[in-house]
């Protein structure tokens, strides 16, 4: 199965709806971390028109807020005000007992993604993203 299939199946497995109520009690990432980077992604980058937050906003998800088992932030490296690097941690909720942990790569906008799925139970995974800017 290649991997944007792999990844759909993810998504339709997801309760959206309880993914949004569970980003009702997480702090926002710069209430975790009051560094320029931070400020950075949560105010610019996840503003950026890619795939991969489109996604995940469709899920539930609450992109500007941190998860509490991350409570440092987003690992973010910028330079001349642009994104160079960075590894935020998303959860998701539904129902995943299909699902397998996995890593997938692919490219999303000017960026190499990575994005390692790992199943905490059949109820709930979080997803690990990095990405790199293409040079």
């Amino acid at each position: 199965m290649d991997n944007l299939k792999t990844i759909e199946n993810i998504i339709s497995k997801v309760d959206s709806s309880k993914t949004r109520g569970f980003y009702l009690s997480q702090n926002l990432i710069k209430d975790d971390c009051s560094c320029e980077d931070c400020k950075f992604y949560q105010d610019k980058f996840i503003k950026y028109s890619l795939d991969i937050f489109k996604t995940l906003d469709g899920c539930g998800v609450d992109l500007r807020k941190n998860i509490n088992d991350e409570p440092t932030g987003v690992w973010v490296v910028c330079e001349e005000d642009k994104l160079v690097h960075c590894e935020p941690a998303y959860r998701l909720i539904g129902d995943f007992k299909d699902i397998n942990e996995d890593v997938f790569k692919l490219i999303n906008g000017n960026y190499n993604l990575t994005m390692q799925v790992f199943k905490n139970d059949n109820s709930f995974i979080t997803i690990y993203l990095t990405f790199d800017k293409i040079e």
